[in-house]
């Protein structure tokens, strides 16, 4: 599986390299376009930041909620596949609403390995699609079309 079609396969942000903007400013990025730096808690307890992925193929995908069934599989889904992913050289970073202390229990339940990241303001989610912006209750918009 080529790294171009692995972005278009899974129907999420496929991200090659990064380049330093304001994201309270920057448009939407498209697939494969570079997306705005930002640095968001992991699950680890410190910051994340893609500028620490430059030059690498990054899967950044938004959710609505730890624990939900939709959530689960999806994340199932790239836990899954983590060794083709890994394979390519791509790095899965998920970003949902909830608190690091949540993400560290869903990973530890559910068994995922790749980071969660806590955007619990909705700053970041909001700059890569407002139109996906969750409450932690319910979308505006599903990701998944």
């Amino acid at each position: 599986m080529s790294k171009r079609s692995l972005g278009m396969f899974l129907a999420v942000i496929a991200l090659s390299g990064l380049q330093a903007a304001d994201t309270q400013k920057a448009p939407q990025p498209e697939v494969g376009q570079m997306a705005p730096d930002f640095s968001l808690p992991s699950v680890e307890g410190g910051p994340v930041s893609l500028k620490d992925y430059k030059g690498k193929w990054v899967v950044l995908y938004f959710y609505p909620k730890d624990f939900t069934s939709g959530c689960t599989l999806e994340a199932h889904n790239f836990e899954r596949d983590l060794t083709k992913y890994q394979s390519e050289g791509a790095i899965i970073l998920g970003v949902s609403a909830d608190t690091a202390q949540s993400h560290k229990d869903f990973c530890a339940k559910e068994g995922l390995n790749f980071k969660l990241l806590a955007d619990p303001e909705l700053r970041r989610s909001r700059c890569m699609d407002p139109s996906r912006i969750t409450t932690g209750r319910r979308w505006r918009r599903g990701i998944h079309s």
